[in-house]
C-alpha cells in the first residue's frame, strides 16, 4: 500500500529507471522532479460557466492502471 511515488521509491534504480521512462510514455500522467507522479485530467468548460474535471475516453485512468500494474509487477518480482 502507499502513493504510486512511495512504492517507486521503494523498488531498486533500474526498475524505478524504467518505470519513469514508461511514465514519461504515458498519456496524461506527469513525473516530477522529485518524484511524484500527476494524473492530468481534462477540464471541461461548460456553457453555464461551472467548469468540470472528466475522463471521458478514460484515458488517465488506463494510464494511472497501466503503471500500478508495472509497479505491481515490480514489487512481486523484488519479494
Amino acid at each position: 500500500s502507499g502513493t504510486l511515488s512511495d512504492r517507486m521509491a521503494r523498488l531498486p534504480k533500474e526498475c524505478r529507471l524504467s518505470l519513469e521512462g514508461r511514465i514519461r510514455e504515458l498519456s496524461r500522467l506527469d513525473l516530477t522532479q522529485d518524484g511524484n507522479i500527476l494524473a492530468c485530467f481534462p477540464l471541461i468548460r461548460r456553457a453555464s460557466g461551472f467548469d468540470s474535471v472528466e475522463d471521458t475516453d478514460d484515458e488517465t485512468a488506463e494510464s494511472l492502471h497501466q503503471i500500478l500494474r508495472l509497479i505491481s509487477f515490480h514489487e512481486l518480482k523484488e519479494s
